[in-house]
């Protein structure tokens, strides 16, 4: 995942020595195999037993001290529309929240620590990016037998410098940003992408869900019809051909999938760990609510329902309840 959106995965060699015995054989008369045993010695001359060993006592195992509790944080600021990782380790520790920007994040166990995932982008349901600025972040620790610890640190976010589109729709298409149908929208989305299922279904970075060009990247503000430019794309948009075949980009468990005003047909898949992605403007829709998928996996076709001026693939990426740039999430070529 790339920084901080990735987790190295490490195996170990075992090694192992065998002992081989040998056991020397005679042969009988009668053909059969016997155990060859040392002659008895001669009448009246007994072998001298060894002397007994004194018993050694064993030497004590030292007991390691426990892992002092850590809080690990980027150590370099955060750009809007990127994500970012809080890790807790020590011992004896039951339960971690992670509060942030007025927001609470729940840690899930993961590589021998407390990993809780951020967004720094624009929240579900709203237009506007993370302010840049200096961020407190509080780690609450729960711990054996009752007790518990603050951890705090900082988080820098620095601006980004997003394009301005300016974007001419048709009578019909304009009346889909209608403040209703959005609300109804959003009435959806907002509890598809606000679940939280504790294990982390992905591995490694995303792959990249279909081919074509990128028409239009994450944090673009758009003018429609030579009106102000507001918001902020939610998204990246490729302009791949109607009907090509569009790719889970992690593995995980469908979320949605249905029809919605302005995305039009749209699927959403939480990957666990509070990171989902969605899927819209969609052609065909090849899963339902529940399905496990796997990554790289089919589950629709490219389309233009919704709000689209043509065929392509609006793709979206949610970090703890956050729209983040989805290219963050995918290995740089090359």
């Amino acid at each position: 995942m790339p920084v901080p959106t990735t987790l190295s995965r490490r195996s170990f060699l075992l090694a192992a020595g065998f002992v081989l015995a040998r056991l020397s054989t005679a042969c009988t008369r009668d053909g059969e195999a016997a155990i060859d045993v040392q002659a008895e010695p001669p009448s009246g001359e007994l072998p001298t037993p060894e002397p007994a060993a004194a018993p050694v006592a064993p030497s004590p195992v030292p007991t390691p001290p426990p892992e002092p509790l850590s809080l690990t944080l980027p150590d370099s600021a955060v750009p809007q529309g990127n994500s970012l990782f809080a890790i807790v380790r020590g011992a004896g520790i039951t339960g971690v929240q992670v509060q942030f920007a007025g927001r609470a994040y729940p840690a899930v166990a993961d590589g021998g620590g407390w990993l809780a995932l951020i967004g720094a982008g624009q929240r579900v349901g709203q237009t506007e990016l993370h302010a840049p600025g200096v961020y407190p972040l509080t780690a609450l620790v729960e711990l054996d037998g009752g007790g518990s610890r603050a951890l705090t640190g900082e988080v820098t976010i620095t601006a980004a410098r997003f394009p301005v589109e300016a974007i001419v729709l048709a009578p019909a298409e304009s009346a889909l940003l209608e403040p209703g149908l959005i609300e109804l929208e959003l009435a959806v989305l907002i509890p598809a992408y606000g679940g939280f299922t504790p294990a982390r279904m992905w591995d490694g970075f995303f792959l990249r869900p279909v081919g074509g060009a990128i028409t239009d990247v994450f944090g673009s503000r758009r003018s429609y019809n030579g009106g102000p430019a507001t918001g902020s794309h939610s998204g990246v948009d490729f302009g791949a051909g109607a009907g090509a075949p569009v790719q889970a980009a992690a593995s995980g468990r469908v979320a949605l999938a249905r029809r919605l005003p302005v995305r039009g047909n749209g699927i959403v898949i939480d990957h666990g760990a509070g990171v989902f992605t969605g899927y819209f403007h969609l052609s065909a829709i090849m899963v339902q609510p529940g399905q496990e998928v796997r990554v790289g996996e089919t589950i629709g076709a490219v389309g233009s329902t919704g709000l689209a001026t043509g065929p392509h693939l609006h793709w979206e990426v949610v970090v703890g309840g956050y729209h983040v740039n989805g290219l963050t999430w995918l290995q740089a070529p090359g």
